[in-house]
């Protein structure tokens, strides 16, 4: 649990400096972009890169604009952006400049995203439910967010995602696991994460197009699949142990609670 509270701590802190910074030194300007995405970049880059769990830093401002630098595969960066410049499109770049358009999109507004509107609304740093990204990678994601102020005004929200496959190879890489496996729940008893190869979600997909997380029932390893009903005899806030037989093998197992009022 300690390790998971690091793991998701850093990202929280980083965006909410990244936040303080665009307040202090006035980096939005409404219809340009270019200092609030200079300075994601070089923060990005220069300070982060080795973060690996966050996969994108970005700011949505209050009048819809919206900028952001997301990790690549290997060592790359790209751009992200919505301001005067791009006529009405959330353009993404082929790198972290300029240069080349790869993918654009209408119509998209920041302020009714999962991560934009409940932060602006309470004034409050949080972390967003888990969602589907807008961009072409439709990366599922949850975001650590803070409002970004100035004289008492909202200017916009500056964000971190962190990928839920991410949290699948954090757990995958935990140093106690040894040959055990490892997953999370949340309180819908859908997988968040899990040590175990592939990925969580499943062929369901929303009303919206989108695919849907797996149930504990849908795990594709059949121990995980199997513990599910002696989860239910364990309190989920206080945790305790467990153990079942499955294929001629008894398994230990342990429910630990994880909690982030934020």
């Amino acid at each position: 649990r300690a390790r998971l509270a690091e793991f998701l701590e850093t990202p929280f802190l980083i965006q909410s400096t990244v936040a303080d910074a665009i307040s202090r030194h006035g980096l939005y300007q409404e219809g340009d972009l270019r200092p609030v995405y200079t300075h994601l970049r070089g923060v990005f880059a220069d300070l982060y890169a080795g973060q690996q769990q966050i996969s994108l830093l970005s700011f949505g401002s209050r009048a819809g604009e919206y900028t952001g630098i997301r990790r690549e595969p290997g060592e790359g960066f790209r751009l992200i952006l919505k301001d005067a410049s791009t006529n009405g499109m959330m353009n993404v770049y082929e790198d972290d400049t300029l240069r080349k358009v790869a993918a654009a999109f209408p119509n998209y507004d920041p302020r009714v995203r999962p991560w934009y509107a409940p932060v602006a609304g309470s004034g409050q740093s949080r972390w967003s439910p888990i969602y589907t990204t807008a961009g072409e990678r439709g990366d599922i994601t949850i975001s650590a967010a803070t409002p970004v102020m100035a004289g008492g005004s909202l200017l916009g929200v500056m964000e971190a995602d962190v990928r839920l496959d991410s949290l699948n190879r954090f757990l995958r890489e935990e140093p106690l696991r040894g040959q055990g496996q490892i997953f999370i729940v949340d309180a819908q008893g859908l997988i968040v994460a899990h040590s175990e190869p592939g990925s969580v979600l499943s062929d369901r997909r929303n009303a919206a197009g989108q695919r849907e997380r797996l149930r504990i029932s849908e795990s594709t390893s059949s121990q995980i699949r199997t513990a599910e009903s002696h989860l239910r005899e364990v309190p989920a806030a206080a945790g305790g142990s467990f153990y079942f037989e499955h294929q001629d093998a008894r398994y230990f197992g342990r429910v630990t609670p994880y909690v982030d009022r934020r």
